[in-house]
């Protein structure tokens, strides 16, 4: 999609969008009120015209931009479009206004070998009515950031018999080619020479090869390491503790947090930001094989801390604790992880908001600054110390799952906080809901949503003083 302004409207560009606030100007006042996500299209001499409803000017966000923007492009290709121009109100948020038609332009195309369906229309170029000097630079950071967001939902969409571990590390292969990246892959035996046992615990029942990726993008001079972590279960079936069969073929979508990490860094070392970042994926299958590692098993973590396994199916936090160690090995100062860890934030907060816990408010508030940017929804969830209490082990020094069905995404956080080194900054975001959507919300469609790359991307150039 290639976008241009012009300073008038001409018919080769095939049709119009108009945006009329509630309490504006409208053009159509006997069939169109403007309220919001209202549409109407009609032709006229000039060609196709299309009003979005935006709703009360008071009221208008730049995440309505996107909507409105999406909204646009999603009526112009089902009239079959190729072309569309947009006079924008001055109230929109160029760089939101991108997004949307970026957001509208992803479609998962699926495996099909023949099929009697038509592709759908896309929008192949938007004109904007008017002056905008700035386009140029919005637009490359623009294509830099969607191509991340379009990999991450790629690759939670594939399924997981293509989107195997290895088939992370070759993602994370191409990333190392990026300046200033180098990246490190560990196999299982490697990876368990390095202490990373908790992982090798959950890499062992399957006979798909795990692979421990570390990738490192060194470009902010003495500034402290910021760490990227995602859960990288390319197929979880519970292990021994097996998940019910119905709906099983959704765990392809288990290493989304991994998509968000490996993307999220990808853009960040295109767009060369001044940061010196860490990316850990742990990446593996959860299977019940012959080999399988067992409830009632005591594992030794990376961190030195035992754990009784009490359910095979919480093996997220498990790959992960080894992960928070080894960001931390590595100098890793303040750390996000990103994980679809738990049925219970599902539960809690469905598929709008992800939860997010911390031990350091303050990196929270900044990081939730850049969520309200990008439009991508979070929740705070407490930390209280009485949540540790749930993880109490009589052998071992924590379980590695509640035992009660008590607050299992905080509980889980608790989990994971047990490795996190004093002094160091974290948040943990259960990505559980967000990740994958079964009914379309806003501008966000059925499937994968890539929910969190553009927070993190924000967030890094926000401080970067982008």
């Amino acid at each position: 999609m290639k976008f241009s302004s012009a300073p008038a409207y001409k018919p080769e560009f095939s049709g119009k969008g108009v945006f009329v606030f509630e309490d504006g100007h409208n053009p159509r006042p006997a069939v169109f009120q403007g309220k919001p996500e209202e549409i109407y299209a009609y032709d006229t001499a000039a060609g196709r015209a299309f009003l979005i409803g935006l709703g009360k000017k008071a009221d208008f966000t730049a995440d309505k931009t996107r909507l409105a923007a999406y909204h646009l492009l999603k009526a112009a290709a089902k009239a079959k479009l190729t072309r569309v121009a947009a006079e924008l109100p001055k109230t929109f948020n160029l760089a939101a206004f991108l997004e949307g038609c970026y957001l509208a332009d992803y479609k998962f195309a699926g495996l099909h070998k023949k099929t009697k369906e038509k592709p759908p229309e896309k929008i192949e170029k938007v004109y904007l009515l008017g002056k905008y000097p700035q386009l140029g630079a919005l637009v490359r950071r623009a294509e830099i950031i969607f191509a991340a967001v379009a990999q991450a939902k790629d690759l939670v969409n594939l399924p997981g018999n293509i989107v195997t571990p290895a088939y992370l590390a070759k993602i994370a292969a191409g990333i190392s080619k990026k300046p200033k990246v180098k990246l490190s892959t560990f196999n299982l035996t490697q990876a368990r020479r390095a202490g990373l046992n908790a992982f090798g615990a959950v890499a062992q029942g399957t006979a798909e090869p795990a692979k421990f990726i570390v990738l490192q993008y060194l470009n902010g001079g003495g500034k402290p390491k910021i760490a990227l972590v995602g859960k990288g279960l390319t197929f979880d079936s519970g292990g021994i503790s097996l998940k019910p069969a119905a709906n099983m073929g959704e765990m392809k979508t288990d290493m989304a947090g991994a998509a968000v990490a490996l993307t999220a860094f990808a853009a960040l070392a295109e767009l060369r930001v001044k940061q010196n970042i860490i990316c850990v994926v742990p990446a593996a299958e959860n299977m019940p094989g012959g080999a399988a590692y067992k409830p009632g098993d005591i594992i030794t973590t990376a961190d030195g801390l035992t754990v009784e396994i009490n359910s095979t199916d919480a093996e997220g936090r498990l790959i992960l604790c080894d992960a928070l160690w080894y960001a931390q090995k590595l100098g890793a100062r303040r750390i996000i992880d990103y994980a679809t860890l738990t049925g219970a934030c599902q539960i809690a907060l469905g598929e709008t908001r992800a939860g997010v816990m911390t031990n350091s408010q303050e990196f929270l508030q900044n990081y939730l600054l850049a969520a309200e940017q990008t439009g991508e929804k979070h929740w705070q969830l407490p930390m209280d110390e009485e949540y540790a209490n749930l993880l109490k082990s009589q052998v071992a020094d924590t379980l590695n799952n509640s035992a009660e069905r008590l607050a299992g995404t905080i509980s889980a956080a608790k989990f994971l906080e047990k490795f996190i080194q004093k002094g160091v900054a974290w948040i943990h975001c259960d990505i559980a809901g967000t990740a994958f959507l079964k009914k379309q919300q806003r501008y966000l469609e059925p499937q994968a949503t890539g929910f969190g790359v553009r927070t993190l991307i924000e967030l890094l150039e926000r401080e970067n003083g982008g």
